[in-house]
């Protein structure tokens, strides 16, 4: 259980934002709801976790979605591009938990579907490979 723990904190923190650039996506800014479900491989036995949801202000200058207590987790998004209306970003998070990532999402108006794809070295287990699919809805504006 404590590895879970573990394990959905470092998924959390896939979620950052950099803030980096700005890009005229096909994208409603506002309110938007986002469930992400996790697999993980190279484990005894591969998992799957409970879809995770959580709701953010999404604006074109910070386009990657992200949850509120990533900024307790030592990431950093090193790179990020858009072409048309997807995203693509590389990550890095230092510490307990340290990993690396690539993510990418697609924007459709008031829509969105992406990946993120990561490898977690953990000293107990081994590297293991987290796949995290992310489904991304507008509901509304944000409130000021």
């Amino acid at each position: 259980m404590k590895n879970r723990f573990k394990i959905t904190r470092i998924m959390a923190a896939l979620l950052v934002s950099g803030g980096i650039g700005y890009a005229d996506v096909n994208m409603q800014e506002g309110l938007w709801e986002t469930v992400s479900t996790m697999e993980m491989t190279g484990m005894p036995m591969p998992m799957s976790m409970p879809p995770m949801t959580y709701r953010q202000c999404i604006t074109k200058k910070e386009l990657i979605p992200k949850q509120k207590k990533e900024e307790e987790q030592n990431c950093k998004i090193t790179k990020q591009e858009t072409d048309g209306d997807t995203v693509k970003w590389e990550i890095i998070c230092s510490g307990e938990g340290a990993m690396k990532g690539k993510g990418e999402i697609t924007y459709r108006g008031k829509t969105f579907e992406g990946t993120i794809i990561t490898e977690v070295n953990n000293p107990e287990m081994g590297t293991m490979k987290m796949t995290t699919h992310l489904k991304g809805q507008y509901i509304g504006e944000c409130k000021k």
